[in-house]
């Protein structure tokens, strides 16, 4: 969770009469040089930059001052006063603006539209610092403004420390920790005010006379507008109409306090029966998120089993009218092998999940700034290859949806997000012309990261939970690396492949690992993988989410990132096996599948564990790695 926080920054000399600032929720900080003083608030909504506001207690105050608010780290609202007049506002991240209310835009022009956005509010920050009796630099105020920030806070802090605020690298911070109302939320949790509860049987006051886990019952309404909404809320469009709903206690319900429990799993009495939500909160009053009808019935409590209670639920409160469809998607718990790695260690019965997808990842510390127009055309050849087949077969259920908005109903939405080599970041839809322009915008090395989504929608227009989709990324740096030199052992830059198993079709996996092949040869990959399940573009590649394998920051010409379906290694990984002879033998041996020359200059080799990487693999690329400890993390 990052830093939700408002702060005033005010001379020390108009502070000293302010008004009890804690009554009003504000402390003292510490961090600005001599002269100026600090206000900081958990209060960090977007009105608390304003002057005017009540309950403020700087409201009154005349003088220069600086007021700012910074929200979950996304983005950081500062805005500058002087005898009660706003003198320049600025917004940190403003792509991320309008998650919070605040203004913002999607995409980001160009380098001279966002030149002349910023040169009058750097005037005015350097007019206003001159009237404060502060020593303010343009220049690196201008530079400041024109980047984007992974801890909008870090914008923050750099402008202050510009306007003459804070030393170089400082920040605000509280003066003694802040009031905490950690411990009085968890007891309201543990210990909730009672909600009232019609039980078919008796008084929710009053129950259950033993303490112990419970199950209720309560019949649904499977018609009209409050069903249909929960049925595209919760992706129910295959699961018939169920009808009752049951609800199961987490953990033991005390006696007679059945009407301040609160915690609840929300489990639809379906055929096969499938979790919906948990629900925090005394189960009581209107939930008006379940379309229930009618009150709740207490099981009895000898159905101390789940799959007890909800046929008795079944048979006494609500049946089904309609069966569950047979293309419903899919439990984790009929995952294949290969996608229970870490993650999920005990799965579920009860909750869906998306298919299993095909992902690849390359690494290389070719700085791919030098490479742009080969690196445009790589990218372009796998959306022909990966995402338009789809999209010509989708026709009208096409959208290019921008900036989180809604998409069309169960359509197919394309979008484009783009890192700048300011870190200023565009999220924008995915339309031809628009792709050709952000091409563009990488053959110019204006950017740091750059991909393309397909994602399948469900009947809000949002992305859906159980469908996958496609995802085609490059990352030139990412956030720890600087702008130029040479790439960091533990920071290479990275191609990745995603297309769920649905989307792949009889030549998906052919195109993939030609498209992997032709990358790891134009630009120098050192090593790879491709694999039946995980995620590309976290911390630990799939291997090493799985288990305890770690990769420590070698470089990857020498380690890989473990063993997966298939695997690209380079010379120096040949000459840590010592040649080889070990991998022509686990091939003669058949346990693995291929082993082929990808090219001479760089020398890259690559081999496959199993026909198909789909089918479960985890189990044995354990051995293989097992058996080639000098490349495989452990």
């Amino acid at each position: 969770m990052g830093l939700w926080a408002a702060y005033a920054v005010i001379r020390t000399d108009d502070a000293v009469g302010l008004s009890e600032p804690a009554e009003c929720g504000w402390f003292p900080g510490v961090g600005p040089v001599d002269g100026w003083s600090a206000l900081v608030s958990r209060n960090a909504e977007p009105d608390g930059v304003e002057v005017g506001q009540d309950g403020f207690p700087w409201t009154g105050v005349g003088g220069p001052m600086l007021t700012a608010v910074v929200m979950d780290s996304d983005v950081a609202l500062l805005v500058g006063w002087d005898r009660g007049e706003e003198r320049f506002r600025w917004l940190f991240n403003e792509e991320a603006g309008p998650a919070y209310g605040l203004p913002g835009r999607v995409e980001e022009p160009d380098e001279a539209t966002l030149a002349a956005e910023r040169a009058p509010v750097v005037a005015a920050m350097v007019e206003w610092a001159r009237a404060a009796g502060c020593a303010a630099d343009a220049a690196r105020l201008d530079d400041v403004l024109a980047r984007g920030y992974v801890l909008a806070e870090d914008g923050l802090f750099a402008a202050l420390a510009d306007l003459g605020l804070l030393d170089a690298h400082g920040s605000i911070c509280p003066a003694a920790p802040l009031p905490s109302t950690f411990e009085a939320d968890l007891e309201r949790l543990r210990h909730p005010e009672p909600l009232a509860i019609t039980i078919a049987s008796g008084d929710g006051a009053v129950l259950p006379r033993e303490a112990g886990p419970m199950f209720l019952a309560a019949a649904l309404n499977t018609t009209g507008d409050a069903w249909n909404e929960f049925v595209l809320q919760h992706e129910l469009e295959y699961w018939g109409r169920p009808g009752c709903l049951v609800a199961q206690s987490v953990g033991e319900v005390p006696a007679g306090g059945l009407t301040g429990h609160a915690m609840w799993t929300i489990i639809l009495a379906s055929d096969p029966p499938v979790g919906i939500t948990m629900y925090m909160g005394p189960l009581g009053a209107d939930l008006w998120f379940l379309p229930i009808a009618g009150p709740w019935h207490v099981v009895p409590q000898e159905h101390t089993e789940l799959d007890s209670a909800i046929a008795w639920a079944r048979a006494n409160v609500g049946t089904i009218t309609e069966p569950v469809h047979p293309d419903h998607e899919m439990f984790l718990a009929d995952l294949p092998e290969q996608d229970l790695g870490v993650d999920l260690m005990d799965p579920s019965p009860l909750y869906r999940t998306r298919p299993s997808s095909l992902v690849g990842e390359l690494y290389t510390y070719t700085d791919l700034a030098s490479r742009t127009d080969a690196l445009a055309a790589w990218l372009d050849q796998a959306r022909q290859l990966l995402i338009d087949p789809v999209l010509d077969v989708a026709g009208e259920r096409v959208c290019f949806p921008a900036g989180g908005n809604r998409g069309r109903p169960y359509g197919i939405a394309v979008t484009i997000e783009a890192k700048s080599a300011k870190g200023r970041w565009s999220h924008t839809g995915g339309e031809a012309a628009r792709w050709h322009a952000v091409l563009d915008r990488l053959r110019a090395g204006q950017l740091h990261f750059l991909s393309l989504r397909l994602d399948q929608l469900n009947g809000t227009g949002r992305s859906a939970q159980y469908r996958g989709g496609i995802h085609i990324a490059v990352e030139l740096r990412d956030q720890f690396t600087d702008a130029t030199g040479p790439l960091p052992d533990d920071h290479p830059a990275r191609i990745a492949v995603t297309v769920t198993r649905p989307l792949l079709g009889s030549e998906g996996l052919e195109r993939v690992r030609g498209l992997l092949h032709n990358a790891a040869v134009v630009f120098d990959a050192v090593t790879g993988y491709l694999h039946g399940s995980g995620h590309t573009g976290e911390m630990q590649s799939p291997y090493e989410r799985r288990g305890s394998a770690v990769w420590r920051g070698e470089r990857l010409d020498v380690m890989t990132r473990g063993m997966h379906w298939g695997n690209l290694i380079g010379a120096g990984h040949v000459a840590a096996l010592g040649g080889l002879s070990r991998l022509e033998q686990l091939l003669a041996d058949g346990r693995i599948q291929r082993l082929e020359r990808w090219s001479d200059t760089p020398e890259l080799w690559w081999f496959e564990l199993l026909p198909n990487p789909l089918d479960a693999c985890n189990t044995h690329a354990s051995t293989i790695a097992a058996e080639l400890p000098e490349i495989a993390p452990a």
